[in-house]
């Protein structure tokens, strides 16, 4: 039997009046909240913090612990691509931003960071989708 490992990440929900940051792969559909996988030895909000300035140049004025949220899913949104089980843990950031860039915050090469509408959430895909309760419990009405 195959086991999944477990991947530990830190990601930011940032919400900036009626829009949340999400980030893309390029040439992907998926988006996701900003922040990524804690490196060895790191705590949730230092990885945080760097994960958003590597990926957006963003500095992390403040931040809130708002759950840890453990699922799997997949990637690419395929059944028939292997699975991420993800140990997440979840925080409300306040951040500043350099001005952004035609449609879309450029960080590093293969991502790229943008705004949604909260009203249009529920039509991107978001993944994990179980994060969109937390979005909503932290002021994303």
């Amino acid at each position: 039997m195959d086991r999944l490992a477990t991947e530990y990440t830190a990601r930011a929900i940032i919400i900036q009046g009626s829009a949340l940051l999400v980030c893309q792969g390029v040439g992907e559909n998926l988006c996701h909240l900003p922040g990524g996988h804690l490196d060895a030895g790191e705590s949730p909000e230092y990885a945080l913090r760097r994960e958003i300035q590597e990926e957006i140049g963003g500095t992390v004025t403040g931040m809130t612990a708002v759950g840890t949220l453990e699922t799997e899913w997949y990637r690419g949104g395929k059944l028939d691509t292997k699975p991420v089980r993800e140990r997440m843990h979840l925080y409300r950031v306040n951040a500043l931003f350099p001005p952004i860039e035609g449609v879309a915050y450029r960080g590093e090469d293969h991502l790229r960071a943008r705004w949604i509408l909260l009203s249009d959430l529920m039509k991107e895909h978001l993944m994990p989708r179980e994060v969109i309760p937390y979005i909503w419990n932290t002021g994303g009405r």
